[in-house]
């Protein structure tokens, strides 16, 4: 993101109106602190406009200096910007094909805005995705994205995201019984291998291909009961998510167990509540036991709304799921879109270099084997965060000049990565897998509408240990629109990290998994406060747990866990 790119605005002198309109967008960019280098209203004061030598250096001086130039795009300013400085009419604060081949057409975001004719743009610009402010009425949706997709202003606040405070599991797998409380925007999960980190993430995955292909499928996939249940234990697998939709709404309590009837999965229980004022008292608007249960609609379910029975066709279906569909139940609706939007990567590096078919994609699969068609989407629809991803590439790759994709004849879509000083881009097959990782995580990060969670196992894999700090800030950067969660095994990764965004697992003697935060740690705290880094102090032992060479990565001595 810019926080204040500098901008030139260029335009046709069409009418007084016309002008007021350009002096009203200029207005309103300052207002969200982007520097307008051309003052609108010099000409504005001068009605009809007094054009002169000056003018043209301003406009020249102008258009160097600028981050970004708006073209406005009127059917006088297409006639005469494709006339060229020869033309009758010409105006010095047009942009010419001149400027461009020398400026470069990433610079120029052309905006429309009285274009009767086929012909949007200039001829130069044509290949340039454009923004249309012909209809007034759309103008400030318009100018939304102008200033966040465009020009890549960072939005004042905080995205509304919705997000987890804490996570209660029980009998899966390794995690017997273990609580996640006060989870952060970024959270980084420590531990020897083999201590349940992966058994965590799982978890996630585990849940949304509940919401996704339905319990039956996800429960045949990790082998049943037999797999899924922890060893030694006869109960049913639970888990209790607590979220909010967005900041400062209340808290909603998920709560779900999942148990087996001969050799069928079943949704045992399966409830939703809040409470909405920290005196109220709790409201459970969804409660299913077997698939046989009720729901409290509305926007704002309460204690006094009308509470509908349902029967759902088959035990092993989810209420949340299934009726979380239904435009009458909004709430149910919310954590039914949160857990399918949820983004598990399973990040392969030989996946990233496969050709794929001609289409562009918005989205990173888990596997990153579409990462050609989301550059192209980049690409045709939203080049300055391509543009941005490259930027942040060719400073921490070196010798990297430019990402591009290039579609074939027989329908193939090819992704290209330019080194200097050569010519020839390289196909992505043979590019260095350090670079393919990092350009799959910054293109994730820079999702237009990124995942409202992200889970990312050992990201410092194939890269240099000095790239993990920018990464770190990448990641911190991302949290702020996704809710991050990772794990790894680099104590350059964890050094960037705060003691309470960090937990550490490890298997006790009867090999379930317990955990704690960092935070909470003897000592911890206070070496951070007097100048030490976490991953250093972690690898020095400071740590009460989690050394695979030390009681099998147990305490060195006994210690309150959670």
């Amino acid at each position: 993101m810019v926080e204040n790119p500098k901008v030139f605005i260029s335009f046709s002198h069409d009418s007084l109106k016309h002008m007021q309109w350009v002096s009203e967008l200029a207005a309103r960019l300052q207002h969200n602190n982007v520097d307008v280098i051309f003052d609108v209203n010099i000409i504005l004061d001068q009605w009809p406009p007094k054009l002169d030598a000056d003018s043209t250096r301003l406009m020249e001086s102008g258009v160097r200096d600028a981050d970004r130039i708006l073209v406005i795009c009127t059917d006088s300013y297409v006639r005469i910007a494709n006339e060229g400085e020869g033309g009758v009419g010409y105006e010095p604060t047009i942009i010419t094909r001149r400027i461009v081949e020398d400026m470069g057409i990433n610079k120029f975001i052309p905006i429309i805005r009285q274009t009767l004719t086929k012909e949007k743009t200039p001829d130069f610009l044509k290949n340039r995705v454009y923004i249309d402010f012909t209809d007034d009425e759309q103008f400030n949706q318009k100018f939304e994205e102008l200033l966040h997709e465009r020009l890549l202003v960072p939005p004042l606040q905080r995205p509304d995201v919705p997000h987890i405070e804490s996570l209660r599991i029980k009998n899966y797998r390794a995690l017997r019984d273990i609580e996640l409380k006060q989870l952060k925007p970024l959270t980084v999960f420590l531990g020897a291998n083999g201590s349940g980190k992966s058994t965590l993430f799982d978890v996630f995955a585990f849940l949304s291909e509940c919401f996704t292909v339905g319990l039956r499928q996800a429960w045949n996939k990790r082998g049943r009961f037999k797999e899924l249940r922890t060893r030694g234990s006869d109960g049913p697998i639970e888990f209790e998510l607590k979220y909010r939709e967005k900041p400062g709404t209340p808290i909603i309590t998920y709560y779900l167990v999942i148990n087996e009837d001969t050799t069928d999965p079943i949704v045992e229980v399966e409830w939703l509540q809040w409470r909405r004022s920290s005196r109220g008292k709790h409201i459970r608007f969804l409660d299913f036991h077997q698939g046989v249960g009720s729901i409290i609609g509305g926007e704002i379910p309460d204690e006094g709304g009308k509470r509908i029975d349902e029967q759902l066709d088959d035990p092993s279906m989810l209420a949340v799921s299934m009726l979380g569909q239904s435009a009458h139940h909004p709430r149910v609706s919310a954590l039914r879109r949160f857990i399918i939007d949820w983004h598990l990567s399973y990040l392969s590096i030989n996946a990233t270099r496969e050709v794929t078919e001609v289409g562009p994609q918005s989205r990173l699969s888990q596997t990153g084997d579409n990462l050609p068609n989301v550059i192209q989407y980049l690409q045709e629809k939203y080049p300055e965060r391509l543009e941005k991803i490259i930027s942040v590439m060719s400073e921490r790759v070196p010798r990297l000049e430019n990402i591009d994709t290039k579609s074939m004849i027989d329908g193939r879509l090819l992704l290209h990565v330019k080194d200097a000083p050569f010519k020839q881009p390289v196909l992505a097959k043979f590019t260095s897998d350090g670079t393919l990782k990092l350009l799959s995580y910054l293109t994730l990060f820079h999702d237009r509408r990124p995942p409202q969670l992200i889970c990312i196992e050992e990201p410092e894999n194939y890269l240099h240990p000095r790239l993990l700090t920018g990464l770190v800030g990448d990641c911190f950067k991302a949290s702020a629109s996704s809710q991050l969660m990772i794990t790894t095994h680099s104590p350059h990764f964890v050094n960037e990290l705060h003691p309470e965004d960090v937990w550490v697992l490890y298997r006790d003697e009867q090999g379930w998994t317990v955990c704690k935060r960092a935070s909470e740690m003897m000592g911890i705290n206070e070496l951070m406060e007097a100048g030490a880094k976490l991953g250093k102090l972690w690898m020095e032992g400071h740590f009460e747990f989690g050394d695979p060479l030390t009681n099998a990565g147990g305490p060195k001595r006994r210690v309150n866990v959670h």
